[in-house]
């Protein structure tokens, strides 16, 4: 399967794309207050977890530590996967925007053409003066949208120096390892048997059979009836919390794959626009066909492009949810699909 290169086509102040995505990752986790927070909690809960693993007294204080331990753990492994999501968000959103300023543009051309026709056709009272109006309005309103656009832009550039803790960017085109993604097997009991929650669940209910046995042989009537209904209620819990998770892990794993099917539907449509586009420049080159015309079908491929991109977005986001079940190292994984030319 062939790899997918995004296309950026920016206007104005252009950019020049030269840092690999190591060097923005290592600036990333040097300087976002966020993440040195959760690694500095991180290391304050490894200590605490091995002194109370040092001074437990039971099997069940024991136990109770390693529910602590993986509490924390859940908490440390779900800010960091937030975090590396943004991270991620930034780039891709990087591209869409500068691919949506060049889209305003086109629009901007489009209706800066159409508005100067009307003048020619008003002039030779050709047209009425509302749609010489209607005509003024579209191209104003063209401008204010790209104007629009183009400071979302530098904002969200701004607010990716900030995350990244750096003065400027030198970002390049978002390389998507569509096959590292697609030959990856994710396997569901594996995925269960490293989830946190099941971990804990199941650590909850050796904390009831270790109760229940220590006590069943002393207790009697009453009180032995209400320790047994406990067991058994756990028991349920415990079935209830697996054939949940199964159907939450179940429910990524599709996801991931219609959102792969959806890639290729649209890069279907994507190789059909540039055909069009093609030809269509053959025509204006010709003069069979007016300018406008050719925008727009470079309005449509670069849509089109969007859409894949944003697919492609939510396919990297479900991708770190598995690998984040897996145990996996969130960026190692992230820089084998994840690069930039």
């Amino acid at each position: 399967m062939k790899k997918f290169f995004v296309i950026l086509l920016l206007i104005g102040t252009v950019i020049v794309y030269a840092e690999g995505i190591k060097d923005y990752i290592s600036s990333f986790k040097e300087n976002n207050v966020d993440y040195l927070l959760n690694e500095l909690s991180r290391e304050e809960q490894l200590m605490e977890y091995e002194n109370a693993r040092i001074t437990a007294d039971s099997t069940i204080a024991l136990i109770k530590s390693e529910i602590m331990h993986l509490d924390k753990t859940g908490y440390y492994l779900n800010t960091q996967k937030d975090l590396y999501k943004r991270f991620l968000n930034y780039l891709f959103n990087l591209d869409v925007t500068a691919r949506d300023l060049n889209i305003k543009k086109l629009n901007y051309e489009n209706a800066k053409y159409n508005y100067e026709k009307s003048q020619k056709l008003y002039n030779k009272n050709l047209i009425s003066k509302i749609e010489l109006l209607n005509a003024e309005y579209q191209l104003k309103n063209a401008k204010y949208i790209y104007d629009t656009i183009n400071e979302k832009y530098n904002n969200i550039i701004d607010e990716f120096k900030k995350f990244c803790g750096i003065s400027q960017i030198n970002l390049n085109n978002i390389v998507v390892n569509e096959d590292k993604i697609t030959k990856k097997h994710f396997d569901i009991k594996s995925l269960m048997n490293n989830d946190i929650d099941l971990k804990r669940q199941m650590l909850n209910y050796e904390i009831l059979e270790e109760e229940f046995n220590a006590t069943k042989d002393i207790l009697s009537g009453f009180e032995l009836k209400k320790k047994e209904i406990e067991f058994k209620k756990g028991q349920y819990n415990l079935l209830k919390v697996k054939n949940l998770k199964e159907k939450q892990i179940n429910d990524l794993i599709n996801r991931f794959n219609s959102l792969l099917n959806e890639i290729r539907i649209n890069k279907l449509q994507q190789e059909y626009i540039k055909l069009q586009l093609k030809n269509a420049e053959m025509k204006l080159k010709n003069g069979l066909i007016e300018k406008t015309q050719y925008n727009q079908l470079k309005i449509d491929y670069l849509s089109t492009l969007n859409q894949i991109t944003l697919k492609y977005n939510e396919v990297v986001s479900v991708y770190i949810d598995l690998i984040s079940l897996e145990g996996s190292d969130f960026e190692s994984c992230i820089e084998e699909i994840i690069s930039l030319n």
